[in-house]
């Protein structure tokens, strides 16, 4: 790990150390408020609401967690209707500050 002066990580280590928490796993693109809004499946892993839809479209509403093979079923009212990952957005705060829009609608 890159270390800044003072025994501190630099700001660019910590990013790197949690972009993968903040992206999707299926199209690796970073979370944001609106297409790629992170949604929670029921086995706790986070995808962009954008590709859980692309994969529901394909699959139907029981489908497989693509990380740890879990089964879902998707809520009547649709991919929208699962738990945002307010986790995440906490994280990019952190990891952003405030300067990026990090807000998540519910």
């Amino acid at each position: 790990m890159k270390r800044a002066t003072g025994g501190r990580p630099s700001s660019a280590t910590v990013v790197e150390n949690y972009e993968h928490m903040l992206m999707c796993l299926i199209c690796r693109s970073l979370f944001d408020d609106h297409d790629h809004q992170p949604k929670f499946l029921p086995c706790h892993h986070t995808f962009c609401k954008e590709c859980l839809r692309e994969y529901v479209r394909q699959m139907g509403d029981d489908i497989e967690c693509p990380s740890c093979r879990k089964v879902a079923t998707i809520p009547a009212a649709g991919v929208a209707a699962l738990q945002t990952n307010f986790y995440a957005k906490y994280i990019q705060n952190l990891v952003y500050g405030s300067g990026k829009q990090v807000i998540f609608a519910t």
